[in-house]
């Protein structure tokens, strides 16, 4: 089991966010950089405990909000899609394996995180 701590998604990544898909382009492209640099530092105890599970991930995701504003669940998910794609890409896995998927609301953090633990 490994668990990371990722920034939050920025706004525009929301589906309920106006914009067109190439306004979202650069944000997509940036968090999921992002989300891949931080996954870099734990990759080689990463790649041990994933290569371990040889069948799906169960994966748990805590959204940890910046403030009070009221963000659906789903929301929040759809959001944090290349927040994931960024973590597989740095760890080498297929994210088709990612399943079970557990999400919650954590408590409010200033900046807001997404706390994702793999293999729970």
């Amino acid at each position: 089991m490994i668990t990371i701590e990722l920034p939050f998604p920025p706004a525009i990544l929301f589906p309920n966010k106006p914009g067109s898909w190439k306004a979202k382009m650069g944000p997509r492209a940036k968090y999921k950089q992002d989300c891949y640099l931080s996954a870099q530092t734990h990759k080689s105890v990463a790649k041990q405990d994933i290569n371990d599970m040889k069948e799906n991930i169960h994966v748990r995701i805590v959204f940890h909000q910046p403030d009070k504003r009221s963000r659906d669940i789903d929301g929040m998910l759809s959001a944090c899609k290349n927040c994931l794609d960024g973590v597989c890409l740095a760890w080498g896995i297929d994210d088709k394996r990612l399943r079970p998927i557990t999400i919650d609301d954590g408590e409010i953090v200033k900046g807001g995180k997404v706390v994702i633990t793999f293999g729970c």
